[in-house]
Order: C-alpha cells, then sequence, then structure tokens
C-alpha cells in the first residue's frame, strides 16, 4: 500500500521502524538517526556503494589474535555467532590477507563468502554499532 501511494500519487511517505528489511524493500531514501542526530542519509543504493568490502566467516580455532590482527589491519571485525565473524575490510585491501593472517595465526576458516551490504549493516555502521 504505502509503495502503491508513492508510486502511483507522487506523494512521499515518511516512516519510522525498526524492521531495516521491510524499509529496504519499501522505501527508495533513509535517514539514519543515532542519539536524535542524523548520521547517515540518502539514496539506499547510494548509501551502499562499496565503501569497504564485506566478508562472512565462519572460523575453526582459536581466533582472538586473528581478529586482533584484523583490527590493527584496519578492518571493522563483528561477531555474529561463536566462530562466525563479519568482516568489514577497507577495498584497498586482499580478501586474500584474510587467509594468510589466518595461517599465521593457526585459524581455519571453514566457511568463507562475500557478502551483499544490507540497511541493517549500513545502520550498524553508521551508528558505530558493534
Amino acid at each position: 500500500l504505502i509503495m502503491d501511494i508513492s508510486s502511483k500519487k507522487d506523494i512521499h511517505v515518511l516512516i519510522s521502524s525498526h524492521i531495516l528489511p521491510d524499509i529496504e524493500s519499501t522505501c527508495s531514501h533513509v535517514v539514519i538517526l543515532s542519539e536524535g542526530k542524523t548520521a547517515a542519509q540518502g539514496s539506499i543504493s547510494e548509501l551502499k556503494k562499496i565503501k569497504y568490502n564485506l566478508y562472512e566467516i565462519r572460523t575453526y580455532g582459536d581466533d582472538k589474535g586473528f581478529i586482533k590482527k584484523l583490527e590493527e589491519m584496519g578492518c571493522k571485525v563483528e561477531q555474529v555467532e561463536d566462530k562466525i565473524i563479519k568482516i568489514y575490510m577497507p577495498p584497498d585491501n586482499s580478501h586474500l590477507e584474510l587467509f594468510k593472517l589466518a595461517v599465521e595465526q593457526d585459524v581455519q576458516i571453514r566457511h568463507f563468502v562475500k557478502s551483499q551490504t544490507s540497511l541493517e549493516d549500513l545502520f550498524a555502521k553508521a551508528v558505530g554499532a558493534e
């Protein structure tokens, strides 16, 4: 209904929601607030333009040293679940460096996938959420 009103009647609709997947599928533009201040705003497609490469990996072994080395390399690391890690890597770094670091830190990478940036990822990055 919201998309129908917005597109057919050329009416702009303001939605406030914490259900980010619904916002991403419904809206073309967003404003992300953090503590009452604008943290990011613009079209979702512009905000999603690659400012980093996002990888999701599953590790085996003690990954504390591995995570520390990734952070020293300029990556933001988010522990999703036990042994599942999201890595926000600067675009000038190669994903091959992940494997090299893993070998150096005696950590096995059991799952590796390059992910697409979601609105939830943008929100977490904009508000500095861990």
